[in-house]
């Protein structure tokens, strides 16, 4: 799902938080990109395109071995007017989850609802899930029709290939079956799984014409095996036993002997050191066979004893962390193993366990805590740099709180609400009173106040002298002056109710910024508060997770090593049995000996 949501979407990004999850899809990290498209969708950043992310993030939790939610997504996703193309990849998915959980008719359902071409490698799916699906229900005519829409050089081809030939040979319709893997085999390929499912299917096809008795026939289908695949230690037993029914004990040996110098003690290797000492038995050396058969029996003691050492190791070697990536443990992987001896001779005799699927799955979700603790740990470091930056907050805001109370300094700003009142009440009295000299400026005032110093002089001078000309100089300079003041009234006035008008609007912008500051620094503390509280909850949910991390890891740890350990416990019990065949047939042939020697004259 993830390679066809690459493909389909390498360059459609409209949010930038999708892009960035398709970015850390490219390099691997699914923990990454879920992790951006979950904050992406409590944050409401994904607003183009919703779909897109959904699709994506429920094929990452498919990846991690969560069905349950990725169905849970993909229904959600259904509740939606949602475009003919992704209502048609919504339906693959489902039918691909419901396939894995061996939910059949549910993903028969969703298969029959698709009507139109999917993308190239989402459409070759479709028929191998379709295929399969049709295999189950033993309708092997319409699963060969399903398989024969995948293109011959997808890989899904080869795997369909696979299962039909494996369904005919298992239906009694042997030879079509034969010819199914043979072509198969024939294929020309560079993928190393359809390498692999190639040298398996030659496996199968000899083994089939080897119980016919098609030895000739077997032996062709042997040696296409490649030397390095993984069931190349059973095409060299299965040739040995073609040789041996073909009455050519010596060339049995050979491949016998080979398996048994190429060191990998897996079954098909034990049992070629007891097949070796039959064959022995066949040529009429009954010394060597005796031989054989001791030696066999030593090789049995000797691996029940390693597989002792190595099941009581297993806690040590930890091969949750020593396995490579690769399952099939390619060449340089090889070599870097070797450096410790019991554990590459313990990944030998487990290749076969650790390549299947269960022991791989487990593996995968230790690998995927792994990489959950790692995040988390990053998180828990992160956490006190948010609380320095918090500290710094704070200290920045108490800094500045001098500035802020002198800000939100109400006396004063009640003192000048008084003294607009005041002056507002002024305004109101000469109005009423038309007090005209009130408005004069301050020349004029310095003049009233010069003739009313005149004045008073006047009134003190002796009344038996002529003041007449002064006085009359007196109410001419007053009345002049009056009389300009008087006239000019209206526009002074005018000017004096703007300045009034100016001075409310002042107040009021004040006003409203000393509540602006209070609220503000109120917001300013609500903030730091809850930034405090949040960085409290990360901390203790951080601390939740790693308690949850540090109980389930050593579970899984545990349950990686109890698959290890009961392979190996299989292993022992197949090898006791071995070595009590052995054991029967050295006794068998000593008795035979020490007969023959009795008769002897």
């Amino acid at each position: 799902m993830l390679s066809a949501q690459e493909d389909r979407h390498e360059t459609r990004v409209k949010d930038l938080a999708y892009g960035t999850a398709l970015f850390h899809l490219f390099q691997h990290k699914k923990l990454a990109a879920i992790t951006e498209l979950t904050v992406a969708d409590e944050k409401n950043m994904l607003n183009n395109q919703r779909a897109d992310a959904d699709l994506l993030l429920a094929s990452l939790y498919f990846e991690y071995g969560l069905p349950q939610q990725t169905a849970l997504i993909f229904n959600q996703l259904l509740e939606h007017n949602l475009a003919p193309e992704t209502q048609h990849n919504v339906w693959f998915n489902l039918a691909r989850v419901e396939y894995e959980q061996e939910n059949f008719e549910l993903a028969e359902d969703y298969l029959s609802r698709l009507l139109q071409p999917l993308p190239a490698q989402q459409e070759s799916q479709r028929y191998y899930i379709q295929s399969s699906l049709q295999l189950n229900n033993g309708q092997l005519d319409d699963a060969i029709t399903s398989a024969s829409a995948i293109k011959a050089g997808d890989s899904w081809y080869a795997y369909a290939q696979y299962n039909l030939g494996i369904a005919q040979i298992a239906a009694r319709e042997t030879e079509k079956g034969l010819q199914r893997l043979k072509s198969l085999s024939a294929l020309k390929t560079t993928d190393k799984e359809t390498l692999a499912l190639q040298d398996s299917a030659n496996l199968v096809s000899g083994l089939i014409l080897m119980n016919q008795n098609r030895l000739d026939d077997a032996l062709a289908q042997l040696r296409k095996i490649s030397i390095q695949s993984p069931v190349t230690n059973k095409a060299l037993l299965a040739t040995g036993t073609i040789w041996s029914r073909k009455n050519e004990a010596k060339k049995a040996l050979a491949y016998w002997q080979l398996l048994i110098k190429r060191h990998q003690p897996d079954r098909a290797t034990l049992e070629a050191s007891l097949l070796t000492a039959g064959a022995y038995e066949q040529l009429g050396n009954r010394t060597l066979a005796a031989q054989a058969y001791d030696l066999a029996v030593k090789l049995y003691q000797q691996q029940s004893t390693q597989l002792d050492d190595m099941i009581n190791s297993i806690p040590r070697l930890q091969l949750y962390t020593a396995l490579p990536e690769d399952r099939l443990l390619s060449a340089s992987a090889i070599a870097t193993l070797k450096s410790d001896p019991l554990l590459f001779k313990t990944l030998s005799t487990l290749q076969q366990t650790i390549s299947a699927s269960p022991f791989q799955q487990a593996l995968q979700q230790y690998r995927e805590l792994q990489e959950i603790a790692d995040s988390i740990a990053r998180w828990k470091d992160s956490i006190p740099a948010f609380k320095l930056m918090l500290h710094e907050r704070r200290q920045s805001f108490a800094g500045k709180q001098p500035l802020v109370l002198q800000a939100l300094d109400l006396q004063q700003l009640e003192s000048f609400q008084q003294q607009r009142s005041a002056l507002a009440e002024e305004v109101n009295r000469i109005e009423q009173q038309q007090d005209f000299l009130a408005l004069a400026n301050a020349s004029e005032s310095d003049h009233l106040a010069q003739l009313d110093e005149v004045k008073a002089l006047l009134a003190r001078l002796p009344q038996d002298r002529d003041l007449s000309t002064e006085r009359q100089q007196y109410r001419l300079l007053y009345g002049l002056l009056y009389w300009d003041i008087s006239t000019d009234f209206a526009p002074r006035f005018w000017k004096l109710k703007q300045q009034l008008l100016q001075l409310d609007s002042a107040l009021q912008q004040a006003a409203a910024s000393t509540a602006s500051v209070q609220q503000a620094s109120a917001r300013y503390e609500q903030r730091l508060y809850a930034l405090n509280q949040r960085i409290q909850q990360q901390e203790t949910e951080i601390e939740r997770l790693q308690s949850t991390l540090n109980e389930l890891i050593p579970r899984q740890q545990q349950y990686i090593n109890q698959l290890a350990i009961s392979a190996l416990q299989q292993r022992k019990k197949h090898i006791a049995q071995l070595q009590l065949s052995a054991r029967y047939s050295l006794a068998r042939l000593y008795d035979e000996l020490s007969t023959q020697s009795r008769k002897k004259p």
